[in-house]
């Protein structure tokens, strides 16, 4: 199973939601961490290897990240924003 790292900003993103929202991301993270099926993921399209997890009106974004000999390393969230702040976000996104 996979660890979920968030980065620095990413935990700021999730410390100014309000307390509901909050809890609603965590609970998403955590079916993220264990590979629910149920989950809205979709590649954010021209920012490959990055991924997006919608949760309301919040886009959760992340990339899963590999270790030697192909075994799945972490899952590495680097911001949580409002769905309409999602393109300009992922324009700042590392390529690695």
């Amino acid at each position: 199973m996979p660890d979920v790292l968030l980065s620095i900003r990413a935990e700021d993103d999730l410390r100014r939601l309000e307390k509901l929202e909050r809890e609603r991301v965590r609970r998403a993270l955590a079916s993220l961490a264990v590979g629910a099926p149920n989950l809205d993921i979709r590649p954010l399209v021209g920012h490959e290897p990055w991924r997006r997890l919608r949760v309301g009106n919040r886009r959760v974004i992340f990339r899963r990240t590999v270790q030697g000999g192909g075994v799945e390393g972490p899952i590495r969230v680097a911001r949580i924003v409002n769905r309409r702040d999602l393109e300009a976000v992922a324009r700042g996104l590392a390529v690695v």
